[in-house]
């Protein structure tokens, strides 16, 4: 049976005292899914001197933050942002998969056109959706669905299949089951990359410099190229010491510590974190993303998960 939801400990990281060195601090607030795929868009983050805490929840818990004021920018599931019409992405960063995404997937007892109950994974929102787009635009199925806890066991004891995301959705058992990576099969479907998740923010162009910040994350870590306009930030918002190519002194050593930090974490082997972060991941928004997003939007309209589909998404 689906149990109840139990309470999620959310883990606060201590507020930080100032943005830059010497500079008066402004505290931007920010929540983010806990899952090892979103270390390199937060890890750096979580320094006393950063100038943004960080607050951690599941994607479904995030949005409350958001709404309530507690945070200034949530990196959320995609459907999120989708559903929002009147927000904007905080900053050309998400979480991406090209092909396999390895750590969303959909597990069956029957071929997946037989599928008639199917458990959603009460952590998630965009794979629930997705899942069920790919069940209808490949195989013409549209199951009866409920949400479960994330529980492979009891989901699969009461559903012919059920999604899991996120670190279980990693290490879920697959033998005897039909799996269905649910990143592989959109690029298979759709040609375009998978956006999983963003920084969701209020279109407000005040936020512009947690935007700048939130893209500069990957580049310390050394997950994303840096832009050749790249600058420094002071607190106040404005441009400090302009660094022309983001500096990398040190990216490649923060990379290096990151992987080693998540694999003691999860217990996976230095060589598995590498595989999902470098070749499984990717964390820039471009146009090839953006298009992706847009045609996610576009089936989740068809499909009726959407009230309506935009033309243009705002991005600060």
């Amino acid at each position: 049976m689906c149990k109840p939801t139990e309470n999620f400990v959310e883990e606060t990281v201590a507020q930080p005292s100032s943005l830059i060195q010497g500079v008066e601090p402004t505290l931007f607030r920010v929540g983010s899914v806990p899952y090892v795929n979103a270390r390199p868009l937060v890890s750096t983050l979580e320094s006393p001197d950063s100038g943004v805490s960080v607050e951690y929840a599941v994607p479904s818990r995030l949005p409350a933050l958001l709404d309530s004021g507690a945070a200034d920018a949530i990196l959320v599931s995609s459907i999120e942002f989708l559903r929002r019409p009147n927000m904007a992405i905080c900053g050309h960063v998400g979480i991406v998969s090209k092909y396999r995404v390895c750590s969303v997937r959909l597990f069956s007892k029957v071929p997946f056109a037989k599928i008639k109950t199917l458990a959603l994974d009460r952590a998630s929102m965009t794979s629930n959706v997705l899942g069920q787009i790919l069940l209808k635009e490949k195989y013409n199925v549209v199951p009866q669905t409920t949400i479960c806890d994330s529980d492979q066991r009891a989901m699969l004891a009461d559903h012919d299949a059920c999604i899991l995301i996120g670190d279980l959705g990693m290490d879920a058992a697959s033998q005897g089951l039909h799996v269905m990576d649910l990143g592989q099969d959109w690029t298979d479907l759709t040609g375009h990359p998978f956006v999983w998740a963003v920084w969701l923010s209020r279109n407000d162009p005040k936020l512009a410099p947690l935007a700048r910040l939130l893209e500069q994350v990957p580049v310390e870590t050394g997950f994303v190229r840096p832009r050749a306009s790249a600058c420094s930030l002071t607190a106040s918002g404005g441009q400090g010491r302009c660094r022309g190519v983001v500096e990398l002194r040190g990216a490649s050593l923060r990379r290096s510590l990151l992987i080693e930090e998540t694999s003691r974490r999860t217990s996976w082997p230095i060589s598995k974190v590498e595989r999902y972060l470098e070749r499984v991941m990717s964390y820039e928004l471009g146009s090839s993303e953006m298009a992706g997003l847009k045609a996610y939007a576009d089936l989740a309209f068809r499909n009726g998960f959407l009230e309506a589909t935009a033309s243009e998404f705002p991005v600060l």
